[in-house]
C-alpha cells in the first residue's frame, strides 16, 4: 500500500526518503496501511540523529526512537 499511501499523502513519502537515506539505516517503510513510517538502524545514536532531522523538518509529526526486542 505505500504506493498509493503516499499518493494521497505526498509527506509520507518524503518522511521515508530523509530516513532511507541517513547513513546506517537499512531498512525504512511504512507499517500495514500506513500509520507509521520506520527505520531500522544499526545504532541508537544514528536512529536518535534521524529522529531530531525528522522533528526539525516535521515539527508537527509525532516520532519516536524505540528499541527491538
Amino acid at each position: 500500500l505505500e504506493t498509493t499511501i503516499i499518493k494521497f499523502y505526498p509527506i509520507v513519502g518524503k518522511i521515508i526518503d530523509i530516513i532511507k537515506v541517513q547513513n546506517g539505516c537499512y531498512f525504512s517503510r511504512i507499517t500495514g496501511s500506513g500509520s507509521a513510517c520506520i527505520g531500522i538502524f544499526l545504532d541508537m545514536k544514528t536512529a536518535i540523529l534521524t529522529q531530531k532531522l525528522i522533528r526539525l523538518k516535521f515539527p508537527k509529526c509525532w516520532c519516536a526512537v524505540s528499541k527491538t526486542i
